[in-house]
């Protein structure tokens, strides 16, 4: 499986765990793309950034991507995940959902075709709004 991850890879964090599940995709995909979105966007700015993932998704015919994004954040446009729904097999992994689904997951999550979830019981409300979620 070709895959792309974005995951913000933040040196100063005493957590491992974004790192740890974009190792995890890694090692069972044949080919992947790993993609610290923050500092791409921040260094491209937004529409450089949004060609860029899609000439590579094109270009490399990547099969699906993983969405490992830090809890509450809004960096991806949502008519950009649309667009992107359109390539690839599109996973969402939210961490605290229990806090951030009104706010953020749920708008991300409607793109998705699958959602990781932390918390079992949030897969009740996900399921609320037809999303599938593990």
């Amino acid at each position: 499986m070709r895959t792309l991850t974005f995951v913000h890879q933040n040196p100063h964090s005493f957590i491992d765990i974004y790192e740890d599940y974009a190792e995890g995709i890694k090692t069972h995909s044949s080919e992947n793309w790993l993609i610290d979105y923050k500092l791409k966007y921040i260094s491209q700015g937004k529409k450089s950034f949004e060609k860029y993932i899609l000439k590579l998704i094109v270009e490399n015919n990547i099969e699906t991507i993983f969405f490992i994004l830090d809890s509450e954040d809004l960096t991806f446009d949502i008519e950009f995940i649309k667009t992107l729904e359109k390539y690839c097999f599109i996973v969402m992994n939210f961490f605290d959902t229990e806090y951030f689904f009104e706010e953020v997951d749920r708008h991300y999550a409607q793109f998705a075709d699958l959602v990781l979830l932390p918390d079992y019981n949030m897969k009740f409300v996900y399921e609320l709004y037809d999303i599938s979620a593990i």
